[in-house]
Order: C-alpha cells, then sequence, then structure tokens
C-alpha cells in the first residue's frame, strides 16, 4: 500500500496519515510500527528490494545453470523490473531523496552494497582469476549499466524504437566485462 502511493504520488505527498486511512488502521496504530515516515520509507524500500536478492539468491543457488546463465537469469530478471513503471517511480523517488536526506542516502548505500555483492560472486565464478576487488568494481558497472536502462523507459515498459536491441546488448556488454581477463598484474593479484 505505501509502495503504490510511493509510486503513484511521490515521497512528498506520502504521509503517515493517508498511508494509515488506505490501510484502514489508525494513525497510532501505524504510528506504533513505524515512528517516522522515514522508517516507513525505509521498511518500504528494505521490503522491495529483498524480495529482489531472495530472487537473485534463489537463481545463485539453482546448481542446475552453469556460471554465465546464473548472471544471465539474474540480469534477464534485473531488466525485466527496471522495465516496471512502478519501480521506476519508487527508484526515482528514493534517487532523488538520497540526495538530501542521509536516511535515503544510507539506504542506497545499502541495497546496491547487496546487489553488487551478488554480481560479484557471479563475476568471481564465471571468472575466477579475478581479485575480489575487480570483482566488486564490475559488479559497480554492471549494476550502473542495468538501472541506467531506467533513464531510458521512463514510466514505459518499452524501449522506443533507435534502442531496440538494447537489452541484447547489455547482456553482451555485461558478459565481455565479466569474461574479460584480469587487469592486475599477476605478481599483484590477491585472493
Amino acid at each position: 500500500m505505501a509502495t503504490d502511493m510511493l509510486s503513484e504520488e511521490g515521497y512528498g505527498e506520502l504521509t503517515m496519515r493517508k498511508v494509515a486511512n488506505a490501510a484502514g488502521i489508525s494513525l497510532s496504530n501505524l504510528q506504533f510500527h513505524f515512528k517516522t515516515r522515514e522508517d516507513l520509507l525505509g521498511a518500504v524500500i528494505t521490503q522491495l528490494t529483498s524480495a529482489y536478492l531472495e530472487q537473485f539468491e534463489a537463481i545463485e543457488r539453482d546448481t542446475r545453470l552453469d556460471p554465465v546463465e546464473r548472471l544471465e537469469a539474474v540480469l534477464r530478471n534485473s531488466v525485466a523490473e527496471v522495465k516496471k513503471p512502478r519501480v521506476q517511480s519508487v527508484f526515482f523517488n528514493i534517487w532523488a531523496l538520497a540526495q538530501t536526506q542521509d536516511f535515503a542516502r544510507e539506504i542506497v548505500d545499502r541495497i546496491y552494497k547487496a546487489q553488487r555483492a551478488v554480481f560479484a560472486r557471479f563475476i568471481a565464478q564465471i571468472n575466477p582469476g579475478l581479485t575480489a576487488h575487480e570483482c566488486m568494481l564490475r559488479a559497480a558497472l554492471i549494476s550502473c549499466q542495468v538501472e541506467g536502462l531506467m533513464i531510458l523507459i521512463p514510466q514505459r515498459t518499452t524501449f522506443v524504437r533507435d534502442l531496440r536491441g538494447i537489452e541484447a546488448e547489455l547482456m553482451r556488454a555485461v558478459m565481455s566485462l565479466a569474461k574479460a581477463p584480469s587487469n592486475v598484474a599477476p605478481s599483484r593479484q590477491v585472493s
């Protein structure tokens, strides 16, 4: 409910009273669970992103898939999510808040740190010759590529005609990055 309100009306319109009314509970009952609007937003974002991380981890445990297939599956899931207008709205709101609000900045940091850790594990499985730091840097670049697709399709579910094929190109670019040899001299590599 609060996620829908955030998506449809934005953070500026997300009030504790509106959420309580929409949920059919008293304001004091809502405030018992969430002391502030920031606490409520934190719970909304945590719930949303926890579902993604659980999907990623389920794919990671799927032994029927090889490491490349697992990363491809996570990427397909991620792209499918960023194409949802509701997801776009929520993330654009939290990104905007993170520019000025510490609580939002902490949420964004936590979300992307967890996402990068998952991507880094996939990369390490695909390319064990990379250092942990290289895996994390490449994971950050992959995260930026996936999340960056949102700016190309604001409140739409498909890309404009001149960007047809961008999803396949994303997959090729990510796989190239994941498989590329280490940039660290062999004597400097640390596992």
